[in-house]
């Protein structure tokens, strides 16, 4: 197949050429030593030359000689030479030096040198009517250029005749033609669409013509091409800027003009040339470049796709090799081959079956895109058939342009492990991303749109992270400490809220008035079994009197006893403190422990972070951490304890409990010597005793738990708990509002990220008109309803949160009207949700109609953290198409966004490999959008697209076409045929494959060459 397989390239195309044949030229010496050098010349121009137009004015007689070299073996660094005609129009005029304008016709190399001679040239008719009104006409040929320069002289006055030079020179400067009539020869058979035009800039800016200005913008724009010979390439740019002004034809190649050899100062010299082309080196590649001018022809030093090219060969697949691998008894041949690839646009077409999804996969294999379960060739129910093993049977080569090889079998796994090197996105994987359903958490799809995120972030500012999710848990991780020390004080505010709401719920309080009521009950009762008193006996007698005496001793006894009883009390309680007080002291102490663990890692962490700068973290960290003081107090209020414990042991000698022990034996002694009406009130007072005491237990205090006092305290103090949950509850909100204030710090870190990539959105011109992006971060609420109803039992009761579908619409609405963007509007949201478990009984206290409300097992204040410590509310970047968010788009719809950020937001400049991006589009979409992006994305990254639809392969611009077919009588082979649009082989299989023959865009007419179908 004729042409280059990697179809369009960049290369310099020289279309104004002139050889020693042309009758003015400087190239020095007789014409042989000319020719000599000039050949020499062409020989030695940089390898991107490969154009070359050959323009010796009226005659063709050095493009004869140059074809004539190249059959014979030399100029094998040039692809193609052109013949082009050069020659005066007659109906133009202008100033005196540029008196005629120039017309140059390029002819196609498929026309011969005799038919360009014979059937044009030959018959360009020399006319001339002198002073005397007498006609002169000839046909063209250099014996006639002779006369006619003759015709010339003789009808110049006398005194002019010495200025004119020799015959021939004189008859080709003055001969000039009509336009018409050359018009009339080039509609000949031999030139039909083998042709193109072009005219000189500087002649036609130059002229004043007497037809006015309509003509003069006819004449250009019915050209194909303008000529400049400028001396640089910004001179170029001028002149292009200057044409589009006037509103003319702009499509401008710069050429040497060339009369002058390699080494020359002069500008038009051989090889000073910026006319690059991205064409096949073909006159058919030609006329395709002119009709894609702005894609296709650069003026310039070297196209910046190019350059990109030589300075990234690591980011451009240069070609890929199949064989079956040594050994295989496999009999189908399937792969075998290799083809080479541009560096731009590929397209992979056949129908369907072919194998082009089968080289997409294995691209997408070799370049480590480990997406194979969305692969559609390379899976298991297909080549990767784990029964016929026909992957194993197969290798593949991979080589980038720098020379680095990857090479795998067909049935190895991706390698998770390294990074990818080509983006693949195989049509499965962007149907099932495209379909995902939104259920608040994070999709496939959001995933992906991290990634394109991540490449704008300069890589000084990714923090050596390797995504968007690392970096962010880096550079958030100290705000999310600080939210999660937060939560542990809004912990113990929640805690006592709902210990105070408890205290203070209409339950609770009948409960405690009942509790106060049936002890004073109990006291009221206690009161009236008062033992009756009984009268000391009289001491009448000297008996009587011997045994007021030992009564006496009793009184005095007990006395002491309940002196010692007190003591022991008061021991009692002492060590009850001392106790508490070690238990208070001794957390302490853990707290100090664990503050000592905590600092041991902050400090570790620390000084790693601080190696980067060769500092110690003594320079500035100085911690002193102390035990000792609260050792030694713990010893001493442990031998405190010891102490009060020898004081109320009964057995330890000279205790206090030993003491009352023998008191008690003593005074039982005593009462052994009363008599009957003394034992009678020495009982009395025993169990008056008792009742006193029992008395004083039922009375008891605020602090004595189930006692009188303690309820009549606790009525008392439930009177202040509505002042006390509210001075908590600002305390709650205060915490609230900074743990928003943390959040509202990462959505400034996380617009730091995704602002990057709105304000590329807003700059790019393609995205602006084509696509209405909008991003934005915002406080996004998550999963909360999910979450929400996770607490809730909504079976039973009534009110808001009754019944699954009225509780999560009541839910939705609430989400809907709120904003989440300032503290104000996070509290009314906080406020709604608490006033929706209000179900209209009246005397419920919040926490009873909460807790009516939550499920088995749930506590309010767990409760209570759930929803004020925010964890379900978090920065997320919200993507808009226009009034639309992400997940109001249709899977098309979302295919097409997500396209587009590949094509033309993300920044990754590693091959990219769509299968069919044009499912699920239709035409005009696919035209009014994605053709745009593609060919705006090509111009950065090297770009492979899977397609059927010619919307694509061909209005897309495709600098390579690769042609999939599918051999099943020869043994199940895929051929792969590679070459550009306008290659004659490869644009008939475009229009036999490609849903037939000019379907789909007017524009498709033109580049399909309808005189060869």
């Amino acid at each position: 197949m004729a042409g280059d397989a990697r179809g369009s390239k960049w290369r310099i195309w020289d279309l104004h050429v002139h050889t020693p044949e042309s009758h003015e030229t400087h190239y020095g010496g007789e014409k042989e030593q000319a020719w000599t050098k000039f050949l020499a010349d062409l020989e030695a121009l940089p390898q991107q030359f490969k154009v070359i137009g050959i323009n010796d004015y009226l005659f063709i007689d050095g493009y004869k000689r140059l074809l004539a070299e190249k059959e014979k073996g030399r100029l094998k660094n040039i692809d193609l030479f052109l013949p082009v005609i050069e020659l005066r129009l007659r109906q133009f005029t202008g100033h005196a030096h540029l008196s005629k304008i120039n017309y140059h016709i390029l002819f196609s190399d498929s026309v011969k040198p005799n038919e360009i001679e014979d059937y044009f040239i030959k018959h360009l008719k020399i006319e001339y009517t002198n002073q005397l009104g007498q006609k002169w006409e000839r046909y063209l040929t250099r014996e006639n250029l002779v006369e006619f320069g003759k015709v010339i002289k003789a009808d110049a006055p006398q005194e002019k005749q010495k200025d004119y030079g020799a015959d021939f020179l004189t008859g080709i400067k003055h001969a000039d033609f009509e336009l018409g009539a050359i018009d009339d020869l080039l509609k000949s058979q031999p030139f039909n669409s083998k042709f193109l035009t072009a005219i000189g800039k500087v002649e036609w800016a130059s002229h004043q013509w007497v037809n006015g200005v309509a003509a003069k913008k006819q004449i250009i724009n019915n050209v194909n091409i303008v000529f400049t010979a400028s001396e640089t390439s910004e001179g170029c740019q001028k002149s292009i800027e200057s044409l589009k002004a006037q509103q003319v034809n702009s499509k401008l190649f710069h050429c040497s003009d060339s009369h002058y050899p390699r080494e020359s100062a002069q500008f038009q010299r051989i090889g000073s040339c910026f006319s690059w082309i991205k064409a096949d080196t073909s006159f058919d590649g030609l006329k395709y470049a002119i009709e894609e001018y702005s894609d296709r022809v650069f003026i310039g030093a070297i196209p910046p796709k190019l350059e990109s090219i030589q300075l990234n060969p690591t980011k451009y697949i240069d070609s890929i090799s199949l064989k079956k691998r040594d050994g295989s008894t496999l009999e189908e041949a399937w792969f075998g081959g290799s083809i080479k690839f541009n560096a731009d646009l590929v397209a992979i077409i056949g129908n369907k079956g072919s194998g082009k999804s089968a080289l997409a996969d294995i691209i997408g294999l070799l370049g480590n895109s480990c997406r194979e379960e969305a692969f559609s060739f390379l899976v298991k129910d297909r080549f990767r058939d784990p029964k016929t093993k026909k992957a194993s049977h197969f290798e593949a080569t991979l080589q980038w342009r720098s020379g680095l090889e990857v090479e795998k079998t067909l049935d190895d796994p991706c390698d998770s492990s390294r990074l990818e090197s080509v983006k693949y996105i195989p049509q499965n994987f962007l149907e099932t991303i495209c379909n995902e359903v939104d259920d608040g958490g994070e999709t496939e799809f959001d995933r992906e749109i991290k990634g394109v995120i991540f490449s704008h972030i300069e890589e000084s500012d990714r923090l050596r992270q390797s995504s968007l999710d690392d970096l962010l848990k880096f550079r958030t991780e100290e705000t999310n400490s600080r939210i999660s020390k937060l939560k542990i004080d809004l912990n113990r505010a929640n805690v006592k809220i709902a210990e105070l709401e408890r205290k203070a719920s209409r339950k609770e309080l009948d409960r405690v008035l009942e509790l106060h009521e049936k002890k004073r009950r109990e006291l009221e009762a206690h009161d009236k079994i008062k033992p009756q008193q009984i009268e000391e006996p009289k001491k009448d007698s000297a008996a009587a009197k011997a045994l007021h005496q030992v009564n006496a001793e009793i009184t005095e006894k007990r006395k002491v006893f309940d002196a010692l009883s007190a003591e022991v009390k008061a021991i009692q309680a002492g060590k009850n403190t001392e106790v508490l007080r070690l238990a208070k002291l001794q957390k302490i102490i853990t707290k100090v422990d664990n503050f000592r663990i905590e600092l041991a890692d902050f400090e570790q962490e620390l000084q790693d972070d601080l190696n980067d700068f060769g500092l110690r973290i003594d320079q500035i960290l100085e911690i002193k951490l102390d035990k000792q003081t609260l050792e030694t107090l713990e010893k001493q209020v442990q031998k405190k304890i010891a102490e009060y414990n020898l004081s109320i042991d009964v057995v330890s000698k000279d205790s206090c409990a030993q003491k009352l022990k023998v008191v008690q034996a003593e005074l039982e002694q005593l009462q052994q010597k009363l008599d009957e009406p003394g034992k009678r009130y020495q009982q009395y007072l025993q169990i008056l005793d008792s009742w006193q005491k029992k008395r004083d237990l039922i009375e008891g205090s605020e602090t004595v738990p189930e006692s009188l006092k303690y309820y009549a305290g606790l009525v008392s103090a439930s009177k202040d708990y509505p002042e006390q949950v509210d001075k908590l509850k600002k305390t709650r909100k205060a915490v609230v509002e900074r743990i928003f204030d943390e959040i509202h710090q990462l959505s400034e870190i996380f617009k730091g990220y995704y602002g990057a990539v709105q304000r590329y959105v807003s700059k790019h011109d393609l995205a602006k008109d084509k696509f209405e992006f909008r991003f934005s971060v915002e406080k996004h609420i998550g999963d909360f309803s999910e979450r929400f109803f996770d607490w809730i039992d909504r079976g039973t009761g009534s009110g808001a949160f009754s019944g699954v579908d009225s509780s999560r619409k009541f839910i939705r609405q609430i989400l809907s009207e709120s904003t989440f963007e300032t503290k104000d509007g996070l509290i009314s949201f906080l406020k709604r949700i608490l006033a929706g478990f209000n179900d209209g009984e009246k005397g419920l206290s919040p926490l009873e109609t909460i807790e009516r409300r939550l499920k088995k097992g749930k506590r309010v204040d767990e409760f209570y953290d759930f929803l004020f410590s925010l964890d379900y509310l978090r920065p997320k970047y919200v993507l808009k198409w226009g009034d639309k968010e992400l997940n109001q788009l249709s899977p098309g719809q979302k295919g097409l966004l997500l396209l587009s950020f590949y094509l033309i937001v993300d920044k990754n400049d590693v091959p990219l490999v769509i299968d069919q991006p044009e499912e699920n589009l239709d035409n005009q979409t696919v035209y009014d959008m994605l053709v745009p992006f593609i060919k705006e994305a090509k111009n950065r990254r090297q770009i492979f697209i899977v397609t059927h639809n010619p919307n694509l392969a061909v209005v897309c611009d495709a600098e390579q076409i690769v042609w999939s077919d599918l051999d099943v009588k020869n043994n199940f082979k895929i051929n792969y045929t590679a070459g550009a649009i306008e290659n004659p082989t490869i644009n008939k299989k475009l229009v036999d494959i490609l849903e037939g023959t000019y379907p789909a865009f007017n524009k498709r007419g033109k580049k399909y060459f309808e005189s060869r179908l």
